[in-house]
């Protein structure tokens, strides 16, 4: 008997030294990058061959030249690099350099470039990928342009694009879920406790007869959203009228610098080269708001929304633009704009000098200069105003026929020019104007391509409701409650 529990108590003891022997060499193999599996080794490879040491975001393109590298931000942490590689390779074609060397959040956060073998394939990722949702978050996808000599990063100053971002659930954890407390570390100094006191607020517990005596909910606040427990809810940040403040400052300093020449040259033709009309409208808070800033600021975002709204449709169809060989010039008409031409001026500031814009309201005010067009007068050398309503509106008739000139017709003339292909905008940012009826109509005239960006207040004047959305979104730089913008596109 006494042999036989001896006998027992051996073969636990060696099952037992089995199991931990086997457990040990599992964590060494399993934990030891040199001996992980050939799958692993052949995934480390493969990235090995194109990720590189030196910065992309140095690489500037030569004078002459469209650049190739793709700079991506908006990077979730949990990204791994294959899945990057294939957002990289969206295009159809895999990148031939990778820079990961920002892709930790400890090294900066979230970003990461790639450079290709063609300025064409570079610029196809840039508009499939941008303003995409991954993983949660949206990723910006742009052109590296490189850095100035001080070091300064390169943008191009014209682009209004915000990112587009959603009530969701709050990045990073934290914040707990409605019903918890955000635990705060405590600290010794005053200074310290006033900064946690302000930027982690527990909310008081109104409901004095809850019955599951929950706690108060956790409310903490960034510089463009507000969460509240664990839902993260965005607000406007002040982009749009930061970008303004940069038109203003540019046109200042152009004002300073003013030569003879284009004086002499506005007296001759009486029209002035530079912006000053539009931003001395955009910059009136006594015209835009009516004296007050609350409304001039949500007048303002909506305008330049509209600007937002706009690029991203543009860059959306730029390669079926390529494709049909659209003329650069573009007719863009803005829809029920109010006493002002606001949006007309937010959009002529930002986009390409060949754009043309008509401003169609029964309240626009008549200015001194005198269009082709009866109705029509000229606020700026590139926007026309329509004093009508829009139904009243003549747009031009595609014909094989060939007219010279060009211009509005009037109501009452049947005026036929053949013309380039090119493409036609419709602006109805919180119209009353019928939109589908003009839509309609420059179907049957308009024989290229055709966007309409709607940013409805009442439904019933902002429908289209035979076209399917080529997107819409939340912009949450918008002042408003009415921020749903919607864009629609016929080839």
């Amino acid at each position: 008997m006494m042999m036989s529990v001896r006998n027992g108590t051996a073969v636990t003891v060696v099952a037992v030294a089995t199991f931990l022997s086997a457990a040990s060499a599992w964590r060494y193999f399993s934990c030891n990058p040199k001996l992980k599996s050939d799958k692993k080794k052949t995934k480390s490879t493969k990235w090995s061959q194109v990720r590189i040491q030196t910065p992309l975001r140095h690489v500037t393109p030569s004078p002459g030249e469209a650049s190739r590298i793709v700079y991506l931000t908006g990077i979730d942490k949990a990204t791994t690099f294959e899945e990057l590689l294939e957002i990289f390779s969206q295009g159809g074609s895999a990148p031939i350099k990778v820079d990961l060397s920002e892709v930790s959040f400890a090294k900066g956060g979230g970003r990461a470039w790639a450079m290709y073998e063609t300025s064409q394939e570079a610029r196809t990722v840039v508009e499939i990928v941008h303003q995409t949702i991954f993983r949660g978050c949206t990723l910006c996808a742009r052109l590296e342009l490189g850095v100035e000599a001080d070091g300064r990063r390169i943008t191009d100053k014209s682009v209004h694009t915000a990112v587009m971002r959603s009530i969701q659930p709050r990045r990073g954890g934290g914040g707990g879920g409605v019903g918890t407390t955000t635990t705060t570390t405590k600290t010794s100094t005053t200074q310290n406790k006033n900064k946690t006191q302000t930027k982690k607020i527990k909310s008081n517990n109104y409901n004095n007869k809850n019955k599951n005596n929950q706690p108060p909910t956790a409310v903490s606040y960034s510089h463009k959203s507000l969460s509240v427990g664990s839902i993260e809810y965005p607000f406007p940040s002040g982009l749009y009228l930061t970008k303004l403040i940069q038109h203003l400052s540019k046109q200042s300093s152009q004002s300073n610098n003013t030569t003879d020449c284009n004086t002499q040259s506005q007296q001759s033709t009486g029209k002035r080269n530079d912006n000053t009309d539009i931003l001395d409208l955009l910059s009136d808070v006594s015209k835009i708001g009516g004296g007050s800033m609350t409304q001039y600021a949500k007048e303002i975002s909506e305008a330049f929304a509209m600007v937002d709204a706009v690029e991203r449709a543009v860059s959306k169809i730029q390669r079926h633009l390529q494709q049909r060989n659209v003329h650069q010039s573009t007719t863009c008409y803005c829809l029920g704009d109010g006493k002002y031409p606001l949006t007309a001026s937010a959009l002529a500031l930002t986009m390409p000098t060949d754009w043309k814009f008509i401003s169609i309201d029964p309240l626009l005010q008549q200015q001194q200069q005198q269009w082709d067009d009866v109705h029509s007068t000229c606020f700026h050398e590139r926007i026309q105003l329509f004093c009508g309503l829009s139904q009243d509106f003549s747009i031009p008739k595609k014909s094989k026929q060939e007219h010279g000139g060009g211009g509005v017709e009037d109501r009452h003339t049947e005026l036929t020019v053949t013309v380039p292909t090119r493409l036609a905008v419709v602006i109805a940012c919180h119209s009353h104007a019928p939109l589908e009826e003009f839509w309609n109509r420059l179907v049957d005239n308009h024989d290229g391509p055709k966007i309409c960006v709607a940013m409805p207040c009442c439904a019933q004047f902002n429908e289209l409701t035979n076209e399917t959305p080529l997107l819409e979104y939340d912009n949450f730089e918008v002042y408003s409650p009415k921020r749903h913008i919607q864009i629609y596109f016929r080839p």
